[in-house]
């Protein structure tokens, strides 16, 4: 099974977008002191999340955006306050603050989510906080996946890596990467949305096509609470992982999508 799905999108209404704003303009909105600072003029916290992120999460965090129904989007926005997170590098499939941190600096290429790297440390920080605050019952995510350093990808594991993607990916990926295997019509992110894995020959890799992200979606696979979009490939030793890895990043994704990465 392969390596890639989309992220989740829903509408809320004018009236609690300009509600939410006017109470972050009287300094009443309710978000811990640490989620809503300004630093200079700077908007942080939570003004920050309604400037940024309200027009499709929505104001409240719970996906019904204005524009959740932008046909730039795969699926629908998640709902932040479910913690619905899919890239994550967790063992647990639970989203850490790095992860969250990882997604607002660079989005989700190819799912229609923007990066947001002109952000400043402090404000990504004070997002990352915000999130967590709305999040409900927020979980311990726990370890990450530990990784050994990258190798030197050879031909030997080139070819390992093919076999491997043979009896792994193909069955969602396809033979070529092209999200075409034969299991590929039945994934679903939300019941009755099915979403197609990722064409990883066209370089759709949403959460980044490093060797180190690469490993994460092996390793962490891409939850969706008891079904997920796709499965922990745990079991995989750390070089069968690189050898998938070094058969991708030469065989099937574009040279374009791995440009300058390692």
């Amino acid at each position: 099974v392969g390596l890639g799905v989309g992220f989740v999108l829903r509408q809320p209404s004018l009236e609690g977008f300009d509600g939410a704003a006017a109470a972050t303009v009287a300094g009443i909105a309710e978000t811990p002191a640490t989620a809503d600072v300004t630093d200079r003029g700077v908007q942080t916290g939570y003004a920050l999340y309604v400037s940024q992120c309200a027009r499709c999460h929505g104001v409240n965090g719970d996906g019904q955006g204005l524009g959740m129904n932008s046909p730039t989007f795969g699926t629908l926005p998640r709902d932040l306050t479910l913690g619905n997170y899919r890239f994550v590098s967790t063992r647990s499939g639970i989203a850490s603050d790095a992860d969250l941190r990882h997604v607002i600096i660079n989005g989700l290429p190819s799912s229609g989510m923007p990066g947001f790297a002109a952000l400043t440390s402090v404000q990504v920080d004070s997002l990352v906080a915000y999130l967590d605050h709305i999040w409900v019952d927020r979980p311990d995510p726990g370890p990450t996946v530990e990784i050994t350093p990258v190798p030197v990808f050879d031909a030997a594991m080139r070819a390992r890596g093919g076999e491997l993607y043979a009896t792994a990916c193909v069955a969602c990926h396809g033979a070529t990467g092209e999200g075409d295997g034969p299991a590929a019509g039945m994934i679903e992110d939300y019941p009755g949305h099915l979403l197609p894995p990722a064409n990883l020959a066209a370089g759709e890799i949403k959460a980044g096509a490093d060797s180190i992200q690469l490993y994460y979606r092996i390793a962490a696979g891409i939850p969706n609470g008891a079904t997920p979009l796709m499965p922990a490939f745990s079991y995989l030793a750390p070089e069968d992982i690189w050898s998938i890895i070094a058969h991708l990043r030469r065989e099937v994704l574009p040279t374009a999508a791995t440009a300058g990465t390692q």
